[in-house]
């Protein structure tokens, strides 16, 4: 757990989530600085992330290894946070079956954190914090052997490219 002050708050993260947090935003840092990127001239730039799984492919999502790791995301997938019609609730989602929705979960594993109120995170918080991880790691390794992505690999190690 780390313990941060702000004002006369303090309060406790899990070690992991603040990796998590870090190794996301370092990420779509990496795909944006490798040309993974949208958006319109002069306005804000996102990570292309379809475009990237797309270059990952079916093999990346169909490795027994990756899918054994994160068999959570198959067995009981993050739930995406939704307006109702009393205000704001978790809906189930369906497990991923492509490499585009296996990152879209992944995405929503962040989103829940940052923005779905896990202030007192249960067990299985940090499954999926894991799996996420796992996801993250094997596709900056994969980044690494594909000479198509190897740039997001560079990105991904030694931060941005210019200012900012």
């Amino acid at each position: 757990m780390h313990n941060f002050q702000f004002s006369s708050f303090s309060f406790s993260i899990p070690h992991d989530f603040v990796v998590f947090f870090s190794v996301m935003a370092n990420f779509e840092n990496a795909l944006k600085q490798s040309g993974f990127v949208s958006g319109q001239k002069n306005k804000r730039a996102s990570p292309d992330w379809n475009s990237f799984t797309n270059h990952l492919g079916e093999v990346f999502f169909n490795d027994p290894t990756l899918r054994s790791k994160t068999n959570i995301f198959f067995e009981a997938p993050p739930r995406s946070l939704i307006v109702s019609e009393e205000g704001i609730a978790f809906k189930d989602s369906p497990p991923p079956v492509n490499c585009q929705q296996l990152f879209e979960t992944v995405r929503c594993v962040r989103n829940n954190l940052f923005h779905g109120s896990k202030v007192s995170p249960e067990q299985r918080d940090l499954d999926l914090v894991s799996a996420s991880l796992i996801v993250l790691e094997e596709a900056i390794t994969s980044c690494e052997r594909e000479d198509t992505l190897r740039n997001v690999y560079y990105a991904f190690l030694f931060g941005p490219l210019g200012g900012g």
